[in-house]
Order: C-alpha cells, then sequence, then structure tokens
C-alpha cells in the first residue's frame, strides 16, 4: 500500500515543477512518472492541476493494456468511491459536534434489514463502519453476512459505509444530501 502513495506524492511533485511548454513534460519526468507506474502496475492516468488561470493536462500509460490503446486527454475513466471522503468528513463533523459518538453501536440508531439474521450486528460500532473493520462485506445481496467479528480486522467495506450514511440520516433526521451540503459542501 505504501508505494502506491509514493506513486501518487512523486508524480504530482514531478509535475508540480515549472515545465518551459505547459502542455509538455521534460522527458526526464515522463520517463520517472512511467517507470513509477509500472512499479505500481497501473495502467494509465490522467493529471490535471492548475497554474494560476491555466488548466494543465498531462496523460501516461493506456485505456486498455491488451490492445494497447493509450490515453488521450477524452479517455473516460471509470471512478468509484468518491463518496468515502465526504461520508467520513461529515461523520468525524458530527462526531465534533457531539451529534454521533465512535463508540455508539449502530444497532441503537438503525437497523439495518439485510442484516437481521447476522448475530454479530449488533457488536458493530460507528468507530467500525468508519474503519472498515465492522466485518460487513464490500458489496452484498439481498442479505448481508459478516466476514468477521467487528473490530477483529480489517476489509474495505462499501457496505460499511452505506450504513454509516444511514446511520447518520437517522440521527440527524435529514437526507445524506442534506447533510453533506449543509455539514461539509456549505462550510467548504
Amino acid at each position: 500500500m505504501r508505494r502506491n502513495h509514493t506513486f501518487w506524492i512523486v508524480a504530482m511533485i514531478l509535475l508540480s515543477t515549472h515545465c518551459e511548454q505547459k502542455d509538455l513534460l521534460p522527458a526526464t519526468q515522463r520517463s520517472m512518472i512511467d517507470s513509477l507506474m509500472r512499479e505500481a502496475n497501473v495502467t494509465g492516468l490522467q493529471l490535471s492541476y492548475f497554474e494560476g488561470e491555466n488548466a494543465v493536462h498531462h496523460e501516461f500509460g493506456y485505456r486498455n493494456r491488451q490492445d494497447s490503446t493509450e490515453v488521450t486527454p477524452n479517455t473516460i475513466f471509470e471512478a468509484a468511491s468518491l463518496s468515502k471522503q465526504v461520508t467520513a468528513l461529515l461523520a468525524l463533523r458530527l462526531i465534533d459536534a457531539g451529534k454521533l459518538n465512535l463508540q455508539q453501536l449502530v444497532t441503537d440508531i438503525y437497523e439495518e434489514p439485510r442484516l437481521q439474521n447476522e448475530p454479530l450486528t449488533s457488536q458493530i460500532t460507528v468507530a467500525h463502519l468508519l474503519s472498515h473493520s465492522s466485518g460487513l462485506p464490500n458489496w452484498g445481496g439481498n442479505e448481508l453476512q459478516l466476514d468477521f467479528e467487528p473490530g477483529s480486522q480489517w476489509q474495505y467495506s462499501g457496505e460499511g459505509y452505506v450504513l454509516l450514511s444511514k446511520v447518520m440520516e437517522q440521527v440527524m433526521a435529514k437526507s445524506f444530501e442534506d447533510l453533506t451540503e449543509a455539514w461539509v459542501f456549505e462550510p467548504l
């Protein structure tokens, strides 16, 4: 995991240095980014940033490694999990405001129907949902089962963050959209 973080940090440092031409990177920087991409097993990427009022865009690698289709300025990448950061920030803001507690049991706030046959559900806390240690799978079906006892290990869980958003809606008696607008986006 640390290697992937290193890749992004180095890539952004390389891109943030001043280039003679705004649309071209020096060959040494492009070569370093290509090398880091291979090391981190990144197929392709687009990076954009602003220099004053000018948007600067760079493309690297391939859209499709199998047919060597290169990334272009018009390449569209599928993106997922973009709301998790907002969900986490909202939860932390509600915790700071005393509206939510990390040690609160989720079942004291909200009963998830898809977990009704899971006996360990009553052990899940807000902290478990936030830290991906609830035992919930990443995504499940009509009925959810925990993969492990809450708090005993880590496992990425989209279901956990969906449940966390429902908990916050219940606590605040507002929709997730209204909560994020009021507690995250308006303050920003």
